[in-house]
């Protein structure tokens, strides 16, 4: 596997996202032309199945004046799934770094992103804060407003990637 990232690009960032937020101003045509290429490119010509995309903590008025990439669900679920067709894995970057811990809770984020489109949301750093980010998503369960139906989605996906791989390893 492979993880492509940090979609839609974060090469023209001027603050580090381990620090705090940053905003790429670029309008959609220069993201589609530039940062975003590759992706659409290696998504047309891989196997889905055989690569992550991990969605930056960057935001990007053009696509979304609103939220930082990893949470957007324009930027995850319009463009990345719906408009570039990609059926693999998404990851979010680490929920720990400055650009999303700075200005959301923990609890906040790990909902923000599977709404948005994510499949997987890392928080690397802190047992507290994983453990916030659970309980919020547990709690956004419990209360409905992430349905079952998303979940299911979510957690097919990533079985489905892992048994890809298992058939593969069992076979060479």
């Amino acid at each position: 596997w492979s993880s492509l990232k940090h979609f839609p690009g974060i090469g023209k960032v001027k603050t580090d996202p381990h620090i705090d937020g940053d905003s790429v101003s670029l309008s959609r045509n220069d993201l589609e032309m530039s940062d975003m290429k590759p992706f659409r490119e290696l998504i047309k010509r891989m196997d889905n199945r055989d690569m992550f995309i991990m969605v930056s903590n960057v935001t990007f008025p053009a696509l979304d004046p609103a939220n930082p990439a990893c949470i957007s669900p324009i930027i995850v679920t319009d463009i990345l799934r719906k408009q570039y067709g990609y059926t693999g894995l998404i990851l979010t970057d680490d929920m720990e770094m400055g650009a999303m811990s700075k200005h959301y809770t923990f609890r906040q984020m790990g909902v923000l992103a599977i709404k948005a489109g994510a499949d997987i949301v890392l928080v690397c750093q802190e047992y507290n804060h994983e453990k916030e980010a659970f309980d919020g998503l547990l709690e956004a369960y419990e209360s409905g407003d992430l349905p079952q139906a998303l979940i299911d989605e979510k957690v097919t996906r990533i079985v489905e990637t892992k048994l890809s791989r298992a058939e593969v390893s069992c076979i060479t």
